[in-house]
């Protein structure tokens, strides 16, 4: 939880300080990735901290956009439900049935990479989920040079 929030502070001061990137809105955003999200509580922690740190500052201006990925369908839709049941589908897209290294998988619009990225890929034997592959994708194709992971 306090990690998240770190994270979503140093990227709010970087972005204010860099002039920040623009979203498909033409607005800077701050973008994250969450990969094998359960039930989406690490996406659910980002928005609450996002609209929470970004509310309170003079970054105000910079939306919170998150992508929440689980390859299993089940985990997906509970995630999905859980979401809307916090009402922060305006804020987080949950994206079910695919694996964050599938070749299909866009996160963000116009090839727009996430600024952190956290994940929760834990099981007994470390590449039972793909978890060095996936991180390896997320690293080539998804985050910035400069994201934050909140593993």
């Amino acid at each position: 939880d306090e990690a998240i929030r770190e994270a979503v502070v140093a990227v709010a001061k970087r972005k204010k300080k860099n002039d920040g990137e623009h979203d498909d809105r033409g607005q800077e955003s701050i973008r994250v990735l969450d990969i094998g999200s359960g039930t989406g509580l690490l996406a659910m922690l980002a928005a609450k901290h996002g609209q929470s740190i970004l509310s309170s500052s003079s970054s105000s201006s910079l939306p919170v956009s998150i992508v929440s990925v689980e390859m299993s369908s089940a985990m997906s839709r509970l995630a999905n439900q859980t979401v809307s049941s916090n009402s922060l589908q305006d804020v987080i897209t949950t994206v079910g049935d695919v694996h964050s290294a599938d070749a299909s998988f866009h996160p963000f619009p116009d090839s727009n990479k996430a600024n952190i990225c956290t994940s929760e890929l834990l099981e007994s034997g470390l590449l039972g989920e793909g978890v060095l592959p996936a991180m390896r994708d997320a690293w080539e194709r998804h985050l910035s040079q400069d994201a934050i992971v909140v593993p």
